[in-house]
């Protein structure tokens, strides 16, 4: 079964491509017979030659022969070529013919289920064509430029054109800002938003590699000095804070009834000590200095007095136990005297 092959124009130039070479070369071979029948002319009506000139004749005779055959079998070639490429080209041209009436069924297939589908929602519909317009080349917006700026249409569609190109660059700089670490220097700042603005695709990390390879040493050490002192003034705002907070606290906890602080405090009194974990490999001990070894002993004492106060009930402090204990011992002997009480007044009564 003979394969079929969608039209090709090349592929039937290199067929018939022989063709166009024999009919060069017909034409050359009759370009040279006419020549021989010139000089065969100009020998019959030239006395001078010495040859025999009917030797030249007759070898000038067989040439024409030889030229009309040759004629004669080129032409014939050429009627079969020529033949063969319209066969050619009409067989092509169906196949392609078929192919495009196949290709316009399936569409036409395709289209109807498309509908269907966009019927029943399983699918959007699709453009086919292009929506927007293309733009004119930079020479045509030279030879406009006059006649637009007098067009109050596109100036007012170049102005919002700026202000939209505007938003996206303060929106981009508003990204990039967020991004800087608050102890940087608000010079630093400033200065990056003059050069993002002659640049609005400029990243802070970018503008600050420059910006450190133009500093000098000097300059660097002052950054850092300035840059260290705004995050002592950070760690002292937090400080602030933390002690407002443990103020605040404190006179919360002042504000607590009798009842409610005694029992925080009971609470707090029975509470342990985790055990502290003592490292396996601590066979080895440490060279310290003296200085360090009373600054270790002097935080011990300050411990071990904190640990007292807050953990250990003082001498003249009474276990909360032992005030109940006594104070249930009082209540009895106080029942116990009205019951005799009471008792004593019924015997008198009977």
């Amino acid at each position: 079964m003979s394969k079929d092959y969608v039209l090709d124009l090349n592929r039937i130039k290199s067929i018939t491509q022989p063709l166009t070479t024999l009919e060069n070369g017909l034409g050359s071979l009759s370009s040279l017979i006419e020549q021989i029948e010139q000089s065969r002319k100009g020998i019959s009506e030239n006395h001078s030659f010495n040859v025999d000139k009917q030797q030249i004749i007759q070898l000038l005779t067989l040439l024409q022969e030889f030229h009309n055959e040759i004629t004669q079998i080129t032409n014939k070639n050429i009627a079969n070529f020529l033949a063969f490429q319209d066969n050619l080209l009409k067989k092509y041209r169906e196949q392609y013919k078929d192919h495009l009436l196949r290709l316009k069924i399936d569409q036409e297939k395709s289209k109807n289920l498309g509908l269907y589908l966009i019927a029943q929602k399983k699918i959007s519909k699709v453009d086919h064509q292009i929506s927007y317009v293309n733009s004119i080349i930079l020479d045509d917006w030279f030879n406009l430029l006059d006649s637009l700026n007098q067009n109050s249409i596109f100036l007012s569609l170049i102005h919002k054109i700026r202000d939209y190109y505007g938003e996206v660059t303060h929106n981009r700089l508003k990204m990039e800002l967020e991004k800087i670490p608050e102890e940087f220097d608000i010079v630093i700042k400033n200065e990056f938003k003059n050069a993002f603005k002659e640049d609005p695709d400029l990243s802070f990390e970018q503008f600050f590699n420059e910006y450190e390879k133009l500093l000098t040493a000097a300059d660097l050490s002052t950054r850092r000095k300035l840059l260290q002192r705004v995050k002592e003034k950070e760690e002292l705002e937090k400080l602030k804070l933390k002690q407002a907070e443990q103020k605040q606290g404190y006179k919360d906890y002042l504000k607590l009834s009798a009842r409610e602080f005694e029992r925080r405090r009971r609470k707090k009194s029975r509470e342990k000590l985790s055990e502290i974990d003592i490292p396996l490999n601590t066979s080895k001990e440490l060279e310290i200095s003296e200085e360090v070894s009373e600054k270790i002993e002097l935080f011990k004492s300050q411990l071990e007095k904190k640990f007292q106060d807050d953990y250990l009930i003082e001498v003249e402090e009474q276990d909360p136990l032992d005030l109940i204990r006594e104070r249930k011992k009082l209540k009895e002997e106080e029942f116990k005297k009205f019951k005799k009480h009471f008792d004593q007044e019924e015997i008198n009564d009977n």
